[in-house]
């Protein structure tokens, strides 16, 4: 009994320096993520894709309560007539997006950061507005302000002007999102006098980021393929890919999602039907690829530090079992 206590003392005195090393990875882990924040935000942070959206505005006629003065000083309450500019959105029916994003590690004293470039090409097909279906009369609907919004985290890796192509057409793409709760991005206008037909559309982006790359599923039918030269992806999200392969030397993964797994609807106005659009249900719906990095030494450190104490009575244990089943004396010093 007194030797087990003695063990049970040496563990607790073993236990010392071990907390001392945890405290010591604690603050490299500080001093690590430090470091990794200041790079990727240098850099370009983890890359949400949502849209795009075609963007309808439309005259809303309406009636709202307001106080009135009368000539005798009395206030009545009164319902006005009032005219208001809403907007209906149109998500596309078919969605397509290829991606290929080279890694690459950044240094920053004895810490690193993963970062990638990606080039993506975002394709697929609108069809015609049915404004008839949101209850909109077609006199009220302002064609000509209409536009296609995209929402993206970061775009401080784009280098060259972004376009559009819609319908054969090059529109340029002006900076900042029109999708309700989400301002960084990018918007053209379509400029139509007319009425906005069925047409197929293309945006090619050139962005940076860290962490991984996600994308909503906008589309009726959606499919996105993405390649990359990391070994280690973490595929995330609500939607696990169809196929995939890594390889030493990379991966290849494609995604093919419906519509039915997500809970917003296809099309809405911001007078009714956007309760549902909301970003997290938008967040809920994402799926991608993270980046994970996996030969990390403070992850190992972490992990020895987690089954120090298992070491240390194993050992002890097993000096005390042989003590007992060899009946030989071991001295107190050989333990310690």
């Amino acid at each position: 009994m007194l030797k087990l206590l003695g063990v049970g003392a040496l563990i607790l005195l073993m236990l010392i320096p071990l907390f001392m090393i945890e405290g010591v990875l604690n603050d490299r882990l500080v001093r690590r993520n430090e470091a990794v924040a200041d790079i990727t935000a240098s850099w370009g942070k983890e890359q949400n894709i949502i849209g795009p959206v075609l963007c309808v505005p439309y005259l809303h006629h309406g009636t709202v309560v307001r106080s009135v003065t009368l000539p005798d000083g009395r206030v009545e309450t009164r319902e006005v007539a009032e005219t208001t500019v809403a907007i209906a959105y149109f998500l596309p029916e078919a969605l397509e997006i290829t991606g290929d994003v080279q890694t690459q590690t950044l240094h920053r004293g004895i810490y690193d950061a993963a970062v990638f470039r990606g080039q993506i090409r975002i394709a697929g097909r609108f069809a015609a507005p049915d404004m008839a279906a949101l209850k909109v009369d077609s006199v009220d609907v302002q064609w000509k302000d209409a536009v296609v919004t995209l929402a993206v985290s970061d775009l401080r890796g784009t280098r060259e002007g972004l376009v559009l192509d819609w319908g054969g057409t090059k529109k340029l793409l002006q900076p900042g999102s029109q999708l309700p709760g989400y301002t960084t991005g990018i918007t053209a206008p379509l400029a139509a006098d007319q009425p906005v037909a069925a047409s197929p559309f293309s945006i090619a982006l050139d962005i940076n980021g860290s962490g991984g790359i996600f994308f909503a599923p906008f589309g009726v039918q959606n499919q996105m393929s993405l390649k990359s030269n990391w070994p280690d992806p973490g595929f995330r999200g609500a939607f696990l890919p169809a196929e995939r392969s890594v390889r030493p030397d990379g991966f290849e993964a494609t995604w093919k999602v419906s519509y039915y797994g997500r809970d917003y609807p296809q099309r809405w106005t911001s007078r009714a039907g956007n309760e549902r659009f909301t970003t997290a249900s938008v967040t809920a719906s994402l799926f991608g690829t993270e980046f994970l990095k996996v030969l990390d030494a403070y992850r190992y450190v972490e992990r020895s530090i987690k089954y120090g104490v298992l070491f240390f009575v194993l050992v002890f244990t097993t000096f005390f079992l042989f003590e007992i089943t060899a009946r030989q004396k071991i001295h107190p010093l050989q333990y310690l």
